[in-house]
């Protein structure tokens, strides 16, 4: 299949736009599903308001779970990072990335 790449987003019609909303969750080791109900939750209503302002372009809002033990899980931390085209080998490196930059800045030590 042929793909034409076109150098201005803003020349693409409503129908041929995609808009991929990406957050990166936390969550206890054990408690995805309450995690992953709550991101769904807590944007919700922004989806809804940015698919009405683009007309028809696709939303997809893709949740990333990570856990905070260091849990990769694979139906979700791998298997949406897929979803947005990486190979599972390059999805698997970004969640370990994800992690460390999560361990660095949530356990910094507080200055005195």
């Amino acid at each position: 299949m042929c793909r034409t790449r076109i150098g201005q987003p803003n020349h693409l019609t409503p129908n041929q736009q995609q808009i991929h909303f990406v957050e990166v969750k936390y969550c206890e080791d054990t408690r995805t599903e309450n995690q992953l109900e709550a991101a769904k939750q807590q944007h919700r209503e922004f989806c809804q308001l940015l698919h009405g302002h683009r007309a028809t372009a696709a939303i997809n809002h893709h949740i990333i779970l990570l856990g905070v033990g260091g849990i990769i899980y694979r139906p979700h931390t791998l298997e949406p990072l897929q979803k947005l085209g990486l190979e599972p080998c390059k999805a698997v490196k970004l969640a370990l990335k994800l992690y460390a930059h999560f361990i660095k800045y949530a356990y910094k030590p507080v200055s005195t």
